[in-house]
Order: structure tokens, then sequence, then C-alpha cells
């Protein structure tokens, strides 16, 4: 990964004013050129025969899936992958990415506590907290509400019945809106922050 500061967030204000901040952008993403891993395969198939496992592999040699950041002051960053820049911002100290980086400076999102570190870590089972949060997320969903489980992740509900969730990397994950998808996803919460439970 490369990480590179490429102006404070007063001068990408500044930029943006003028109109002049999405040309900077793209003079920094061409500095860094990269291919779309499916076309990158598919031209490693074509020229070599590879089969698409292979080239797959190749292409991640060849560094296909790297980022490249590109910070914008502390709270807004830029993260280039395959060719694609998604635009995040720092909320409570967690990298949530937004729709576009020009909105990245302004955004206010409502933040409501969807579950408690205290509570994942004391929960006799993973399966039925994931079955309280389910229901609770059917009742209570709202559009554009980041929702903070524990003090390690930001969880938002999509249209598309899944759960995106962000974290202290700025990074896309996500899980189906499920009881099992959850529950394993609480599980999960528990390993990464070494929390063993008998």
């Amino acid at each position: 990964m490369t990480t590179i500061r490429i102006c404070e967030e007063s001068d990408a204000r500044l930029m943006i004013k003028d109109g002049s901040f999405i040309d900077y952008i793209n003079m920094w993403s061409e500095r860094f050129p990269q291919k779309n891993l499916l076309t990158h395969i598919k031209e490693l198939h074509a020229k070599y025969g590879l089969k698409a496992s292979d080239a797959r592999m190749v292409a991640d040699t060849m560094g296909a899936d790297e980022d490249v950041i590109f910070e914008i002051g502390s709270n807004a960053l830029l993260k280039k992958r395959n060719d694609k820049l998604t635009a995040y911002r720092r909320i409570k100290d967690l990298w949530v990415a937004v729709d576009d980086i020009t909105e990245a400076f302004d955004y206010q999102p409502i933040i409501t506590s969807l579950c408690e570190e205290g509570k994942i870590l004391r929960a006799k089972s993973a399966k039925e907290l994931g079955k309280s949060i389910t229901v609770y997320l059917q009742r209570h969903w709202m559009r554009d509400v980041l929702l903070t489980f524990g003090e390690h992740e930001i969880w938002k509900v999509s249209n598309d019945n899944r759960i995106l969730i962000y974290s202290h990397t700025p990074k896309e994950e996500f899980i189906f809106h499920t009881e099992e998808d959850i529950a394993e996803q609480i599980e999960h919460y528990r390993t990464e922050h070494k929390l063993h439970f008998s």
C-alpha cells in the first residue's frame, strides 16, 4: 500500500470552490496507473493463454490489488484500487465511505448506537445477539443512518439487503442482513479484538 498526503482540507475546500479539485485528484491518480482487475486478468489470459486462476495470481503479483491512499488532511482520503477511486471520511476514528469526495468535508451523518462494546463482549450467545440485532434493524432501519457497533465498527444498512461495515482502515466489507451473517460478524468481531470466550 502506498500512502501520500496530497493536500490539506483547507486547500481542498479552496479547489472545490474554484472548480479545480477534480482535475487535481485526476492528476494525482494518473501518477499511479492501475488497471481494473477483471480487465487485467482477461488481458493476461488472452496474451499468455493462462487459466483465470493463474492470470489472477499473476495480476496479484504485479500489484493489481495494491491500494494507493491519497490523504486529504487528517479526516478525508481517497483510496485507489483496481483503477477505482473511493472517498472516505473519518467518523469517530473509523473510515466511512462517502459517495463523493467533495461531500466528505461537510458530511454530517446521523449516528446512533446499534450495540455497545460491553453487550458484544458479554453476550452469552452470538446467535441470540444476532437475532435481536436483526429484529431491531428490521423495525428501526432508516436510510443514511450510521450505526456504531462496539468501538471498532460502524454499520450502514444498504438498499440491497447488505450491511456495509467500516472500521479503522478504509476498506469495503459487507455482510448480508441475516441472523446468520450478523452472528458470524459478532464472532469475527470478538476474534479480531482478541477476545476469547468459553
